[in-house]
């Protein structure tokens, strides 16, 4: 599981730069990852998430 400190007045982000944050489960995430890469980029995240 992916976990992130929430500062109490939220994350500041660059309007230009991101159009969504939400909060989801690793394979919903994964999912939309995968999405729009390659397998080589799911056995990296795959990685990642056994490590933590």
């Amino acid at each position: 599981m992916l976990r992130v400190d929430v500062p109490e007045s939220g994350f500041d982000f660059d309007c230009y730069e991101v159009n969504d944050v939400r909060v989801m489960p690793f394979g919903e995430f994964y999912g939309h990852i995968m999405d729009h890469n390659d397998e080589e980029m799911g056995r990296v995240i795959r990685d990642i998430e056994a490590r933590l």
